[in-house]
């Protein structure tokens, strides 16, 4: 009689471990999922900063049919440069980034993203914002760093 309950005992004990364990590896799968998306999302917005420096704006620049990319156009508004339409190259700069944004960031309340903010930090000190949207308490980021002191930052809120 007493070796039988000593082996429900150690069955019990064999349970409670097993459950456990079991236990352990869900919360751990479940702990990991929220990851991934933001770190996606986060790959994301630095392709696109990245990329939104290479597209070929309306500006152009020394003679005709020398259209500049954005990153140049940031260089040519800190040096204050008029594109040979006549249009300051800062204005240009401008729209250029709020297409850009428009395009990339569908913003609205029933959507995922509830608003974006591009900020270009030119060397001169002067700096030409964008938005749009609301900003809330969460947010992604993204820095490029230009010469002379120039930068791009993107954030977007969801």
């Amino acid at each position: 009689m007493r070796k039988r309950g000593q082996e429900e005992m150690v069955g019990f004990v064999l349970i409670i471990i097993l459950t456990a364990i079991i236990f352990v590896i869900l919360l751990g799968i479940s702990l990991r999922k929220p990851a991934a998306p933001i770190e996606r999302e986060n790959a994301e917005l630095e392709s696109f900063t990245q990329a939104m420096l290479g597209v070929t704006s309306s500006c152009v620049l020394g003679y005709a049919g020398n259209y500049q990319s954005l990153r140049d156009v940031i260089l040519a508004c800190n040096d204050g440069k008029i594109c040979l339409s006549g249009e300051n190259s800062c204005t240009v700069l401008e729209e250029e980034v709020r297409g850009l944004m428009d395009v990339g960031w569908k913003v609205s309340e029933d959507r995922v993203i509830k608003g974006y903010y591009a900020m270009v930090q030119l060397g001169s000190g002067e700096v030409i914002n964008v938005t749009k949207g609301n900003q809330t308490k969460n947010s992604l980021g993204s820095i490029q760093s230009l010469a002379e002191k120039n930068s791009l930052q993107v954030n977007i809120y969801y």
